[in-house]
């Protein structure tokens, strides 16, 4: 289970888990997205037009409505680090033109420390994420064996009884 998430412009594409931000799946595909308040919704550093697959999307918060404004909500826009891939599917985004400044450039001119750290920090939460749907899944399957044990048992028992 995962989104096919693209960003239109700067070539990102990539299959991407349900649970993570847009901010997530763009660092992941080596798309650079500026955010100065560090993905807590208080800027638009990063910023981006959802262009296909707004329905496989987290709902407007609270904090992208007071940063971004119901005219940029409602023309497409949304905050990469408070937008959740919620459901399979395709999702297709591009860097809102207003992020293409100076703050843009901030970005990649970070230390290579910071970006390998930004990088390494993206990789691991993907990585727990799919472990921890992967345990979830073993879980289920067990109790849908221990279910199908006790249904076995009891049939059995019957027919012994008969």
């Amino acid at each position: 289970m995962s989104v096919l998430v693209t960003f239109e412009v700067d070539g990102g594409t990539g299959l991407i888990a349900p649970g993570a931000t847009l901010w997530d799946a763009a660092k992941r595909l080596g798309v650079r997205l500026s955010a100065d308040c560090k993905g807590a919704g208080e800027c638009d550093g990063c910023a981006v037009e959802i262009t296909k697959g707004s329905e496989a999307l987290s709902l407007a918060t609270e904090a992208e409505l007071k940063t971004l404004g119901a005219e940029r909500l409602l023309a497409g826009q949304r905050l990469a680090c408070q937008t959740i891939l919620v459901r399979n599917g395709e999702v297709a985004a591009k860097v809102a033109s207003s992020v293409h400044s100076s703050e843009g450039q901030a970005a990649s001119s970070l230390p290579f420390k910071e970006q390998v750290g930004a990088f390494i920090e993206t990789e691991a939460k993907a990585v727990s994420e799919t472990i921890n749907m992967i345990r979830g899944k073993s879980h289920a399957l067990v109790a849908k064996f221990l279910n199908l044990d006790q249904e076995n048992t009891s049939s059995s028992q019957g027919k012994d009884k008969s």
